[in-house]
């Protein structure tokens, strides 16, 4: 366990994050929309929460949903804009370059016509994962996000999706009945506001069919020997929420919670996810298959 003093952050980090809970407050005190309206204070209390455990250096399980909910509806409308062309968003097209060769090699092994025929993706956003999904060839696309603004712009866009559910990543599972079954579930810089990953890999694992695959991002802890090293250092819990307000996971963490949700990993690949500041944000995309198939 680590020692408080170890804990405390530094009081260059508490200042970003004293900032960055400054600019949500003064964000949301600015929508007066009637969801905020109907909303009242608790997304504005779940942030100050969220950003409070960023200032004292603890690591919480996820990020308030009511949080994360307040934070992308007052994004939506220029998210896609900053998010690929200032910080140069490469994630979903990464992860699709990944479910290609797995696709391929699923193909030569005689599994199925149509290895990806149902995904699910879990965080969807504004959608910019569906057009790489359906050049896989998803033929059926369920989406979820918290943030039902982000999900009118996924609608306006038509990105593919064949339905989206406004709610938590695992409430796409509970929809119609037990029976449904994906081929393929994503999540493209989703797991960022998760700590925890053992709910969303469970359910997802739980909804697969026999060749299922699980394909998603995380960000990764900085490399041994980097200048933030040591303030980012994550506990042995394998996932840390960081100064940023994004949670880190170590990949050792993502493989045996992996395991203990019946998934065994495919492929871990070391990618640049984004930017931030200008810098490089370093990741790993991960891909994931059922324990009981065969496979390479």
């Amino acid at each position: 366990m680590l020692q408080a003093a170890e804990r405390q952050p530094k009081p260059e980090i508490q200042i970003e994050a004293l900032t960055l809970l400054t600019n949500f407050m003064e964000a949301t005190e600015g929508d007066k929309s009637e969801t905020w309206l109907q909303a009242g204070s608790l997304r504005r209390r779940a942030g100050a929460s969220h950003w409070l455990a960023v200032l004292r250096g603890e690591t919480t399980a996820t990020a308030p949903a009511e949080y994360v909910a307040g934070l992308f509806d007052g994004y939506a409308e220029r998210f896609d804009e900053h998010l690929v062309g200032a910080l140069e968003y490469r994630t979903p097209e990464l992860l699709a370059e990944e479910l290609a060769h797995l696709k391929e090699t699923l193909l030569a092994q005689s599994l199925g016509s149509e290895p990806f025929a149902r995904c699910a993706d879990l965080g969807c956003g504004t959608g910019l994962m569906g057009p790489p999904l359906r050049r896989l060839g998803v033929q059926h696309l369920e989406g979820v996000d918290l943030s039902a603004k982000m999900l009118e712009v996924a609608k306006d866009k038509d990105r593919g999706y064949s339905k989206l559910v406004c709610g938590d990543l695992v409430d796409i599972f509970e929809e119609d009945d037990q029976a449904t079954r994906f081929d393929l579930v994503v999540a493209a810089d989703v797991f960022v506001y998760v700590g925890d990953l053992q709910p969303a890999l469970s359910a997802a694992s739980r909804s697969l069919t026999a060749q299922g695959v699980v394909a998603f991002s995380t960000e990764a802890p900085p490399r041994a020997g980097s200048a933030n090293e040591k303030e980012s250092k994550v506990p042995e819990g394998g996932y840390k929420l960081a100064e940023t307000g994004r949670y880190m996971h170590t990949a050792s963490y993502v493989r045996s919670t992996a395991e203990a949700c019946g998934l065994r990993l495919c492929k871990r690949a070391n990618v640049v996810l984004r930017k931030n500041g200008g810098k490089p944000v370093h990741g790993h995309l991960h891909l994931l298959r059922k324990m009981s198939t065969e496979g390479p």
